[in-house]
């Protein structure tokens, strides 16, 4: 927001100063006056595609491929990709084993979770999981086949099935991913800090030199 000020009321005052002496001006003020006059000049425009971009954007996020593609995305993403593979280990394990504790076979314990984790990559992993454990395979061996589960939620399920306490051994990693989620998240402005301190002291050390760079050159050029 304070950029956009800067650029369509700030920048073009500094601009018509320039102009007036007829300066030669470094690239990096160059391509922040021309970015300032397209915002003053076509802002309606601007607006008006930002609108139609977001809309479009939402429609196509609500289809089956927009959210496939979004949840893979977010999988791989810095820092959220691996708090949200703990996230969806930590609702299967407490899904599936209030399922399972409850009486439900597994089968339909795995269609449930996969439905209600709400992730589209961790839904279809888990129906062909399913898929697997209904032809026979165990569930540990299903779930060792897919990329959205923990090898640490995978050997427990493989404890689990042997010892006959899968919903024990599924509440007590759902904790286990709990705690990591809420560390995680307690840490998150921590390791966000860099990058945001990075990304402002990147622009503010745009704007300063794109503005004032010329202003050294004029009065060196004065004095000599």
């Amino acid at each position: 927001m304070s950029s956009t000020v800067l650029m369509t009321f700030v920048v073009p005052k500094f601009a018509s100063f320039y102009a007036r002496y007829d300066a030669e001006l470094p690239l990096s003020t160059r391509m922040m006056i021309g970015t300032s006059e397209i915002l003053k000049d076509f802002w309606p425009y601007l607006l008006v595609a930002g609108i139609l971009l977001l809309v479009g954007f939402k429609r196509w996020a609500d289809t089956f491929r927009g959210k496939l593609v979004i949840d893979r995305v977010k999988w791989n993403f810095p820092v959220f990709g691996p708090l949200t593979q703990k996230v969806a280990n930590a609702r299967y394990a407490n899904i599936v084993g209030a399922l399972y504790k409850a009486g439900l076979s597994i089968t339909r314990a795995l269609e449930i979770s996969a439905n209600t984790i709400g992730n589209e990559v961790v839904r279809r992993e888990l129906l062909t999981a399913r898929a697997e454990v209904e032809k026979g395979k165990s569930i540990s061996e299903a779930l060792r086949q897919t990329r959205s589960f923990a090898p640490l939620l995978v050997e427990a399920t493989a404890i689990g099935e042997k010892s006959g306490s899968l919903d024990s051994m599924y509440f007590a990693v759902g904790e286990h991913f709990e705690t990591e989620v809420n560390h995680t998240l307690k840490n998150l402005t921590t390791l966000l800090e860099p990058l945001l301190l990075f990304g402002v002291f990147g622009m503010v050390t745009w704007f300063a030199l794109s503005i004032f760079l010329p202003m050294w050159g004029m009065s060196r050029a004065v004095l000599h």
